[in-house]
């Protein structure tokens, strides 16, 4: 399942995603994950609300069945 696949790869934009998620950031995802455009731009809104809550330490993180996750166990 391509939403289960860990997104290292966009977490170096982690402090642009913070300031700033816009369609242009979700389509680079979309394409990155093979995933809809639409459901790309809902991980990113997750990804800044998981962020902005537990801190950027947390490098080691993916989504899951639209969820959010620690690599240490389910956030």
């Amino acid at each position: 399942m391509p939403a289960s696949r860990p997104v290292q790869f966009i977490l170096k934009a982690v402090r642009d995603v913070l300031k700033r998620y816009d369609y242009c950031d979700a389509a680079r995802l979309s394409v990155q994950m093979g995933i809809s455009l639409s459901t790309a731009y809902q991980y990113l809104r997750k990804l800044k609300a998981f962020i902005e809550k537990e801190g950027e330490e947390y490098f080691d993180i993916y989504f899951e069945g639209g969820k959010v996750y620690k690599k240490e166990g389910k956030k």
